[in-house]
């Protein structure tokens, strides 16, 4: 958490709710978890692959939430990896990058599952950004992939 990257004030949207209905209700909202740029990047690329896919964010303020996340990760590990590159649809003159290099970096990632699947064996996925993007990838080295 940083300021820039933080969770979003949690707005009522129920105003008719009973204080007993808002207690009931998921804070923090998915709706007012962080994320940025480089995030719809990385999802965009998981959902190329398998369309379906939703995001669940979760909290990890406590100990019982460590537990959590101790127990997602004591599954079966299938190692994977994201391949960034850039593309050059939205820009005016293609030219203008006529002998420049780009970042294409490669992050290496766990997939977590249940069951051993062929499906995800040597899988890997493809993110692009758009070129006047690229300082958007610095903030990959902020995110411990894990």
């Amino acid at each position: 958490m940083t300021q820039e990257y933080n969770l979003k004030k949690q707005e009522d949207d129920d105003k008719k709710a009973t204080p007993i209905e808002r207690l009931l209700q998921e804070y923090p909202r998915q709706k007012n978890y962080p994320n940025d740029r480089i995030d719809v990047i990385i999802f965009d690329s998981i959902r190329k692959t398998f369309p379906k896919s939703i995001l669940r964010n979760d909290t990890i303020f406590f100990n019982i939430d460590e537990d959590k996340l101790s127990r997602l990760k004591n599954k079966n590990v299938t190692e994977s990896a994201i391949y960034f590159s850039p593309e050059f649809l939205a820009i005016e003159n293609v030219f203008d990058y006529v002998g420049k290099s780009f970042k294409a970096p490669r992050v290496d990632i766990n997939i977590y599952c249940y069951f051993k699947s062929d499906l995800l064996d040597g899988r890997c996925f493809f993110a692009n950004y758009n070129v006047t993007e690229e300082k958007e990838l610095e903030k990959l080295n902020t995110v411990k992939f894990e």
